[in-house]
């Protein structure tokens, strides 16, 4: 997956669309609604998916990598996949 670096987050412009999440706390979930997608800035994000009911993880993300984007591309606004905060994250939501 291509890696996204967006430097100068301090620029005040950029503030407005970074967002912190703690570690374990769900960023969204599977079938929930979205119109985002995410850049990471700093952590890690799982991505997992529950088959016959038990979660399988797809991917673990990092700085530079993004998230959400099927979301904006899909007909369907519903989330694929679940994107849980591994430790303290930071991204740019767009």
């Amino acid at each position: 997956m291509p890696k996204v670096r967006v430097s100068g987050v301090e620029n005040q412009k950029l503030q407005e669309f970074l967002h912190r999440f703690e570690a374990g706390v769900v960023i969204f979930r599977e079938g929930d609604l979205g119109s985002e997608m995410y850049i990471i800035q700093r952590g890690h994000v799982k991505i997992s998916l529950v088959v016959g009911g038990r979660e399988r993880e797809l991917a673990v993300l990092e700085k530079g990598d993004f998230f959400g984007e099927i979301a904006l591309l899909d007909e369907s606004p519903a989330r694929s996949a679940t994107a849980s905060a591994i430790d303290d994250v930071e991204v740019l939501e767009l």
